[in-house]
């Protein structure tokens, strides 16, 4: 290819160092001596990355219709600029798109983990922003899902002889949804950037490793995400001393953004002897505290973590620790003294365990000035009751009102000397003003929701104790965490009552079933149910969506009630079961009728009999289905028997009971009343 036709993305590379040294090894002077030299040569290794976009691949097009080369439908242009070696989009409007083909080229020398990135630099153009890069595919397959603005990591081997070239695809457009006029007549610049690291540093990337006080302190001059990566232990004598920042010592001084990981280790900060300080000091900069491991604050009448002016700090795990009589664990300031209207700092704390030394509640938070300050507890273990309202003592202190609990949140006493701050799902969902919940801990649930209600699980844990049913055809969307039935019945049932039914959503949530009782799961080779559909209504409609979901031993089930079939229509897409089984994990019973459209799924079965699918619909003349399946996968091996061992504490619930060898293995059961599309479906 010659040079025109590359144009330069990123070159990102590490030399190459060759180092020599020579271990001696040897003995103190004496009579007889004897010295011996081993040579070790060290290469470090080498991670290169080229990267350019091939002009020829360009292409363009207005509203899906592919267009000349370089030009749009009314007048826009896509041309390559020499000079800069940029790709110009002029005058496009929306439905306007161009695709072209990043090259990369791997000149390293040990195994690397890439992706492709992109930013926009206008902000006015949210929408661009998110929709900027349509396509951004690794052709060879290894890696395709786009995040919000980048692939995933993509492993690529260290090339055996020489380089590499592997092809990525991006397209830029405009989308439709842009009309509004803000989006007219702006710039924006968007920098495709291939990033590159060592295989096994994905996890450490562009991150700041820290493992001395010292060198703490230099990476929160910083700012960005701060991973601990050993015990760190702070002396007294390391402590600052400025007026200018806190007008007392403090430890580790943040006036940057930043991130603390504490990655499993513990900071430990000596007590100075000398009057108060502040272990951690946020000063109008943003702090994210995260991971397990331990802060602890060893001095008396000091703080833990004081957070002033413009800062925000947010707690999500670990574990912290004020000793003395008069430390606080939290303490959150404005600016200016007494002045409620300057910035001020909040405090949320979502997670973590709190200990403190101090017998006086008015030590465990600090609030001062009056209320210049706010500390918000949606989570977290105490070891003290952290409802300021329920000490009548300090009820007339200004200050409590600014450390609170907000509405459906509780304290619960665990009846071990601790308390814990839970959300109350139960009331907040009761709440006909409610739908929008963010939870900041796992749940444990068991309530009927008869209003709409987006569940955001935010990587934590729905635990259903029973179940739970949607009534008065309210809707549910339901994202980002795990939903685990740990009950007989702990399903999500869907009963719609009118033609209105309900629309369901669910959106990456892992499932799983986990009943331990000899009557389900392993013992019986039977999956648990976690999501119902049952109409109890004529013609009563449910619409359902799983997308990029898993389920472990997991089933969906749909059927209705005799003399009232109901109607669905449900969708899978980058869907994942895995089952031991000698059923379904899509299971379609009587009295129903709908669609299923099952679009790049998984299916893992370990079957358990000579039969077994991925979906099975039932023969019944009241059941009537369409099935649309396109590219979906099912890989089917046959169980290993196993029955449990007693002496070794095991119970019947362990027990794999195969009967007979796979034989009769479907991607779906069906009969003459089903309608079935099934195209690219790859059975093993």
């Amino acid at each position: 290819m010659s040079k025109s036709m590359k144009k330069k993305a990123l070159v990102s590379s590490i030399l190459t160092i060759a180092l020599c040294f020579s271990v001696i090894a040897g003995s103190t002077l004496a009579l007889f001596t004897s010295k011996s030299e081993v040579n070790i040569a060290v290469t470090s290794g080498k991670v290169n990355l080229e990267a350019y976009i091939d002009e020829t691949s360009l292409e363009t097009s207005s509203l899906g219709v592919a267009q000349d080369a370089g030009k749009f439908a009314v007048g826009g242009t896509a041309s390559f600029n020499d000079k800069t070696a940029d790709l110009v989009l002029d005058k496009i409007v929306p439905g306007d798109k161009a695709t072209f083909k990043i090259n990369v080229k791997n000149n390293s020398t040990v195994d690397v983990m890439y992706r492709l990135s992109w930013t926009v630099d206008n902000e006015k153009l949210d929408t661009l922003k998110t929709s900027a890069v349509a396509l951004a595919t690794d052709t060879n397959g290894e890696g395709t899902v786009l995040s919000a603005n980048a692939t995933e990591w993509i492993e690529w081997v260290a090339p055996a002889n020489g380089a590499e070239e592997r092809t990525i695809e991006a397209s830029i457009e405009l989308p439709m949804e842009v009309s509004d006029e803000k989006y007219q007549d702006q710039t924006a610049n968007v920098t495709f950037t291939v990033e590159a690291v060592q295989a096994n540093g994905t996890d450490y990337y562009g991150k700041a490793l820290v493992t001395t006080a010292e060198n703490f302190v230099e990476a929160l001059k910083q700012g960005g995400e701060v991973v601990v990566l050993n015990d760190i232990e702070v002396p007294a004598d390391a402590l600052v001393d400025d007026d200018t920042i806190a007008s007392i010592p403090v430890g580790l001084y943040i006036s940057k953004d930043t991130v603390i990981d504490l990655n499993g280790n513990d900071i430990v900060f000596e007590d100075n002897g000398e009057g108060t300080v502040a272990a951690i000091f946020a000063h109008d900069a943003d702090l994210t505290i995260k991971g397990e491991g331990k802060i602890s604050q060893l001095g008396s009448d000091d703080y833990l973590l004081w957070a002033k002016g413009d800062s925000n700090v947010t707690i999500e795990s670990g574990d912290f620790y004020a000793a003395g009589d008069d430390s606080s664990l939290l303490y959150a300031s404005g600016n200016v003294t007494y002045d409620s209207s300057a910035p001020y700092a909040t405090i949320v704390v979502t997670g973590g365990n709190f200990v403190s030394d101090s017998v006086d509640p008015q030590d465990y938070f600090n609030v001062m000035n009056h209320g210049v300050g706010r500390i918000s507890l949606q989570g977290g273990t105490y070891n003290f009751d952290p409802d300021f309202n329920n000490y009548s003592d300090i009820s007339a202190i200004d200050d409590k009102a600014y450390v609170t609990i907000p509405k459906y949140y509780e304290s619960k006493n665990n009846n071990d000397g601790t308390y814990t701050i839970v959300f109350n799902m139960s009331a907040a969902l009761a709440d006909p003003e409610v739908k929008d919940i963010t939870l900041t801990s796992d749940v444990q649930f068991s309530q009927k929701i008869k209003n709409d209600a987006n569940i955001n699980l935010n990587g934590n844990t729905f635990e259903a104790m029973g179940t739970l049913e949607l009534s008065n055809n309210a809707d549910l969307a339901m994202t980002g965490g795990k939903y685990e039935v740990n009950g007989t019945y702990g399903h999500v049932d869907v009963r719609p009552s009118t033609a209105e039914g309900s629309v369901v959503t669910f959106e990456d949530v892992d499932f799983s079933f986990n009943k331990l009782n000899p009557t389900y799961g392993p013992s019986t080779n039977r999956l648990g149910t976690v999501v119902e559909v049952c109409a109890t209504a004529t013609d009563a409609k449910t619409v359902i969506v799983f997308k990029n979901c898993t389920f472990d031993n997991a089933q969906v089930l749909f059927e209705g009630m005799s003399g009232k079939t109901g109607e669905f229509e449900a969708t899978f897409e980058n869907c994942t079961f895995n089952a031991l089984t000698s059923s379904a994990p899509i299971y379609v019973q009587n009295y129903v009728k709908g669609t299923l459209n099952v679009k790049n799924c998984t299916f893992n079965l370990e079957t358990t009999s000579s039969t077994a699918s991925a979906i099975s619909i039932s023969s019944s003349s009241s059941t009537i289905v369409t099935l649309n399946a396109e590219n979906n996968t099912i890989n089917a091996v046959a169980a290993t028997p196993y029955t449990y061992d007693a002496a070794a504490g095991e119970t019947e619930v362990n027990n794999v009971k195969v009967n007979g060898t796979p034989k009769d293995i479907k991607f779906a059961s069906y009969y003459g009343n089903t309608t079935a599309n099934i195209t690219g479906t790859i059975a093993t």
